[in-house]
């Protein structure tokens, strides 16, 4: 077993790895691999490109979610299948009810409008009728809240993930 940095387990299949060409033949089905996932990449590159990336702080080529800002004090966790990249993604959105109740209905209302021709963010924005804060738009000190109740923004290289449940607090803190 090889240690790659590959969304699923890499593992050579040595029944056609036999004879002289060993490593021709272990190359290739590397190349086969790296072949599967590149949409993936391309997916996960636009949102890092294209979105302010709270978690993970340094994404591995084999992390398969991001949390994106969505607004102070609110976020989107977005689940991406490496093998189906451009399909409906599993998103969770974090933050105050207030904010995210009506994302949620939209997201629901608009589901329909998934396109596979765009990508996971591009549809997101199109689902949830905004644009998603960008390096392009924003800085990113607008979505870095230190927890309410440690005053840090990174505790364990996680960032705060819950939202006090009273409006007048609305507060983040780390779940730890």
């Amino acid at each position: 077993m090889f240690a790659t940095d590959l969304p699923k387990e890499f593992s050579i299949d040595w029944s056609t790895a036999k004879g002289t060409d060993n490593l021709q033949a272990v190359w290739a089905q590397f190349s086969r691999a790296i072949e599967t996932y590149q949409s993936f990449w391309d997916v996960m590159d636009d949102l890092d490109t294209h979105t302010w990336v709270l978690e993970p702080v340094n994404p591995s080529r084999a992390a398969t979610s991001r949390r994106v800002a969505l607004g102070r004090n609110t976020s989107l966790q977005i689940d991406i299948d490496c093998l189906r990249p451009r399909q409906i993604c599993e998103v969770r959105f974090m933050g105050p009810d207030s904010v995210v109740l009506p994302l949620r209905t939209l997201f629901v209302q608009n589901i329909g409008l998934w396109s596979m021709e765009k990508s996971p963010r591009e549809n997101l924005e199109r689902l949830l009728e905004t644009q998603l804060p960008s390096p392009a738009t924003t800085k990113k000190e607008e979505f870095k809240v230190e927890c309410g109740i440690c005053y840090a923004y990174l505790l364990e290289n996680s960032v705060p993930d819950r939202m006090c449940d009273n409006p007048k607090c609305a507060r983040p803190f780390h779940r730890d």
